[in-house]
C-alpha cells in the first residue's frame, strides 16, 4: 500500500511539474521561432545552428553514453589532417573540423569541448550520486602509471630544451585516452550500450573501406600512381 501511494504521489508530482513547465516550454519555442526567422531574413541563417548546439549539454545529461558513441565515431571516421592522393583532394571527412583547432592559435578542438563537457557532467553526476564512480582494477592502476610516466617524459623533455607547446601536442592524445576510459567505465554500463560500441566499430571502419575503395578506383590508372 506504501509503494502504491508512493508512486501515486510521485506521478502528481510529476504531472503538476509539466503543467508548470508548459507555458515556459511554449513561450521558449514560439520566441526561438520568432528570432531564427528573424535571423533568415537578414541573410544570417546559420546562426540558427547556435540553438541547435545550446541543446546539446541537456541531451548529454539525459543520454550521457551517446557522447562516448559520439567520440568513438568521430575517431574512426573523420581524419585529423587533410590530405591529398596526389593531385586530387582527400575524402569529404577530412574536411570535418573535429580535431582543428576552432581558431588560429586557440589550441581547442570541437573534439576537446565535447571531451570537457562531458567531464563536467561526470563530476556534476558525481556529486549529486555522491559517488565519482572511479574504475578501480588492474587496468585503472597501470594508467594511472603510464600517466605517470608521461609526466615524468614531459618534464625530461623540457628540461632538455623542448617546446614547451610541441610537448603538449604530443602528451594530450594520453590524457585523452584516461579521459575516454573513465568516461566509458561510468557511462557504458549494460548491455546494449557495449553493442552499440562494437557497431560503431563496424560500420565505421567499414565506411573508411568503402571511402578507400572508392579513392583507389579513382587514382588506380594513373601513370606514375600517387
Amino acid at each position: 500500500m506504501t509503494s502504491v501511494w508512493s508512486a501515486e504521489r510521485a506521478a502528481r508530482a510529476d504531472t503538476l511539474r509539466a503543467r508548470a513547465l508548459a507555458p515556459i516550454v511554449v513561450v521558449a519555442g514560439s520566441a526561438g521561432g520568432i528570432l531564427a526567422a528573424k535571423l533568415a531574413s537578414q541573410r544570417q541563417p546559420m546562426t540558427v545552428v547556435v540553438f541547435a548546439l545550446a541543446l546539446v549539454p541537456l541531451a548529454l545529461w539525459r543520454w550521457p553514453q551517446a557522447a562516448v558513441l559520439g567520440l568513438l565515431a568521430g575517431t574512426v571516421m573523420v581524419e585529423q589532417f587533410q590530405y591529398t592522393v596526389g593531385t586530387k583532394p582527400g575524402v569529404f571527412t577530412d574536411k570535418i573540423p573535429l580535431f582543428q583547432s576552432l581558431s588560429k592559435g586557440s589550441g581547442i578542438t570541437p573534439m576537446e569541448m565535447l571531451l570537457v563537457l562531458m567531464v563536467v557532467i561526470w563530476l556534476m553526476k558525481g556529486a549529486l550520486e555522491h559517488s565519482l564512480g572511479l574504475p578501480r582494477s588492474t587496468l585503472s592502476r597501470t594508467m594511472v602509471v603510464y600517466l605517470g610516466l608521461v609526466v615524468l617524459g614531459f618534464a625530461i623533455g623540457l628540461a632538455h630544451g623542448g617546446k614547451i607547446k610541441t610537448a603538449g601536442w604530443e602528451v594530450r592524445p594520453w590524457f585523452y585516452m584516461a579521459l575516454a576510459y573513465v568516461l566509458a567505465y561510468s557511462f557504458l554500463k549494460t548491455a546494449s550500450a557495449v553493442k552499440a560500441i562494437m557497431w560503431t566499430l563496424v560500420l565505421g571502419s567499414g565506411f573508411k573501406a568503402i571511402q578507400g575503395v572508392m579513392m583507389f578506383l579513382s587514382v588506380r590508372h594513373w601513370q606514375p600512381r600517387p
